[in-house]
């Protein structure tokens, strides 16, 4: 019973906001809205649910109005920060729409190209006059982790570092000279 008249005393707050929060409320959904899955009346109605399932006392419209400003700011980083993810696990998922060529033709291949295998051999010659920075470039290339080259060298880290540093460097030189 308690719970019922919490939750008419939250609607008539809803019922309470003035035409400019209202308005500011759908110009603020309608914002974060952007670049999601959600329409800006699914922020809205968000946010009004969880208005009516909040605990926070109702004081007035500024309040109510506040609350439900920061309900949409969080649905829609909960949803930003939920499409990264799913993102960065699954990648980008492309399907081809019916009639039209299938987007994974277009899709560039993940096979290093012709000109990453010329660049790197023209900076494995270039950098001869090193040796360890030779053997950082070739382990580099076969993808080899940071763990695996300190444990496959015998390199400390601080070791691994300034190699890696001196690279950047021979690397900035080359191509501030043109050569690569």
């Amino acid at each position: 019973m308690e719970r019922l008249a919490a939750q008419a005393a939250r609607a008539k707050a809803l019922k309470a906001l003035t035409d400019d929060h209202r308005k500011v409320l759908v110009a603020d959904a309608r914002l974060r809205a952007r670049g999601t899955a959600y329409d800006f009346e699914d922020l809205l109605n968000g946010a009004y649910e969880r208005w009516l399932a909040s605990d926070k006392p109702v004081v007035g419209p500024a309040e109510t109005c506040s609350f439900l400003r920061g309900a949409i700011r969080s649905i829609s980083s909960n949803e930003r920060r939920h499409a990264d993810l799913v993102r960065r696990v699954e990648g980008d998922r492309v399907v081809a729409v019916d009639g039209e060529p299938d987007p994974i033709e277009a899709a560039p291949d993940r096979a290093a190209s012709q000109e990453g295998a010329v660049l790197l051999a023209q900076l494995y010659e270039l950098c001869g006059h090193d040796p360890e920075v030779q053997t950082l470039l070739m382990l580099q290339e076969d993808g080899a982790e940071r763990a695996d080259i300190l444990r496959e060298l015998g390199w400390e880290v601080t070791k691994y570092e300034t190699v890696q540093k001196r690279k950047r460097k021979i690397v900035a030189r080359l191509i501030n000279e043109g050569k690569i």
